[in-house]
């Protein structure tokens, strides 16, 4: 027979975890995430400190149980004050006394070895956690909840592993925790998602066809002053969440907890020292917005950060979905010479939804004697981490590189800078003006804006052409006849490049170009 011990314990926490899991690879193609078995698990702190949680109550309520099962010594004869009733009578009757003795014994066996005794358990239970709205789960075939009417229950150890006596449940010294493991169902969605760039400027976005004369100047003149530091690597991480418009609370501030990185490079090199930015489509280092702080784990090489907020995205993914995206974050590492070494790079993103279940479980907790107790601390979270590798071969093949070149043509005569003609001396060098942003004079000094592409590979390029210079005149003759008057200019060149194809084909096409100018001009100052 299995005796029950009932305790009026309160647990001093209610954890309630589910972690889903998925993996991204990130390199020439996006792939979709792929998810692993999602995991859950319910445990139940209860600490013996003999005040809030295994209280004196409980303890009494052990300990008076308790003694009732424990062996007691067996009598071998009668009791003494039945031996004085039966003493008198004997001397009568004796077939009464053989009788009444015989009666006894078989009450009271002399041989213990008759006697089943019970043995106390070994635990008490200190309630249930019934559960509710598990169907999305395995919980009600792990533990047979359709027979319990949903109800788990609870019990904590009161003897063994450690205790030794009752007085051991009272001392604050020992702790017990009860763990019930379970698998929630995949979700209907991949919740995490992930993109990243790699760059090798940390200068501001490349203005569109719609950006206006300030935004393009402004451009220029950031890209000229920081062409000298463009020798870096930037990776632009940005994190998507979609999650079921309903399961998420409204108001509520979604946080990456922690973002790590695999990185082979020791940040205490000076010339290998990365940090992070947020915000925007790009890194300005002239007003970084506030980040959390970097943090190396030498024996693992990792970069880690966390703290950067999800905000909702106007469009979600689906109707029926919420998306939610950070800002970009900007990876930058200076003269990265060993990342052209690594093959992949491994992270993870590690999302923490506090007061939520995406299985739906909800849990209500009662105590030992049936009370409902909704003052029990209980805790859920659910875990999202994406698991990703780059393929840094694919990344550097397919990063935007901006370029910047400068060229001075001394003498270059120019009565105008007859743009026609300079349009048909890039045709014949298949580029194309795309777009005329500043053509003005002012006195004798003079500047023109304009955008070039190629006509035919490599599409991705586009290039900004800045021409400025200082316009002079000089008369020729001697001192009694001018025969002419001369105007040239000092002609500076400069070409600010974007693109994404490879090096080499990049390298060639800005070659033809800044050569296409520089005979153009130089055809000018000839005609004069």
């Amino acid at each position: 027979m299995t005796h029950v011990i009932f305790a009026r314990v309160q647990p001093e926490e209610v954890r309630i975890n589910e972690t889903y899991r998925h993996e991204q690879t990130l390199g020439r193609t996006v792939l979709v995430p792929t998810a692993q078995a999602p995991t859950g698990q319910i445990s139940v702190a209860v600490s013996y400190d003999g005040y809030q949680s295994f209280t004196r109550q409980a303890q009494a309520d052990v300990r008076h149980q308790w003694w009732r099962l424990q062996p007691r010594p067996l009598a071998t004869t009668a009791p003494s004050r039945l031996r004085r009733v039966i003493s008198p009578l004997s001397q009568r009757v004796t077939a009464t006394h053989h009788r009444v003795i015989h009666l006894v014994r078989r009450r009271q066996p002399g041989t213990p070895a008759a006697v089943s005794v019970p043995t106390p358990p070994a635990d008490a239970l200190m309630g249930h956690l019934l559960l509710d709205n598990y169907g999305r789960t395995n919980l009600g075939a792990g533990f047979d909840l359709e027979n319990s009417f949903g109800a788990l229950p609870l019990r904590v150890p009161i003897h063994g592993d450690g205790l030794d006596n009752l007085h051991q449940l009272l001392d604050d010294r020992c702790a017990a925790k009860l763990t019930f493991d379970y698998v929630p169902q995949t979700l209907a969605v991949r919740p995490l998602q992930m993109t990243v760039e790699m760059s090798d400027s940390t200068t501001p976005a490349w203005p569109p066809a719609t950006a206006s004369q300030q935004d393009v100047l402004t451009f220029l003149s950031q890209t000229a002053q920081t062409a000298e530091a463009s020798d870096l690597v930037r990776f632009s991480f940005q994190v998507e969440l979609h999650l079921p418009r309903t399961s998420l609370p409204a108001g509520q501030i979604v946080t990456i907890k922690q973002m790590w990185l695999e990185w082979p490079q020791p940040l205490s090199v000076p010339h290998q020292v990365a940090r992070l930015m947020l915000g925007g489509k790009t890194a300005e280092a002239e007003a970084p917005a506030p980040v959390p702080d970097l943090v190396y784990n030498p024996s693992k090489r990792h970069l880690a950060w966390g703290g950067v907020v999800l905000s909702v995205h106007p469009t979600p993914a689906r109707p029926d979905l919420i998306t939610l995206v950070s800002p970009p974050m900007h990876l930058i590492s200076q003269r990265p010479a060993d990342l052209y070494q690594v093959d992949s790079l491994d992270g993870e993103v590690e999302i923490e939804l506090p007061g939520l279940l995406l299985s739906g479980l909800q849990t209500f907790y009662y105590d030992g004697i049936g009370r409902r107790l909704d003052q029990v601390k209980q805790e859920k979270i659910s875990c999202l981490l994406l698991h990703f590798k780059l393929i840094l071969a694919d990344l550097f093949a397919q990063r935007q590189v901006l370029l910047y070149r400068q060229a001075h043509v001394p003498n270059a005569g120019l009565r105008g800078l007859r743009l026609p003609e300079l349009e048909t001396h890039l045709a014949d060098s298949s580029f194309r003006i795309t777009r005329v942003v500043v053509n003005r004079v002012a006195g004798n000094d003079w500047q023109t804006v304009f955008g070039v592409e190629p006509r035919a590979r490599p599409q991705s390029l586009q290039a900004w052409v800045v021409l400025g210079g200082r316009r002079s005149t000089a008369t020729r003759g001697n001192n009694l006849y001018s025969l002419a008057t001369v105007t040239h200019s000092e002609l500076d060149i400069q070409l600010h490049c974007l693109s994404s194809a490879e090096h080499l084909e990049t390298a060639l096409t800005l070659n033809r170009l800044q050569t296409a100018l520089i005979a153009h001009f130089e055809q000018m100052g000839a005609e004069q």
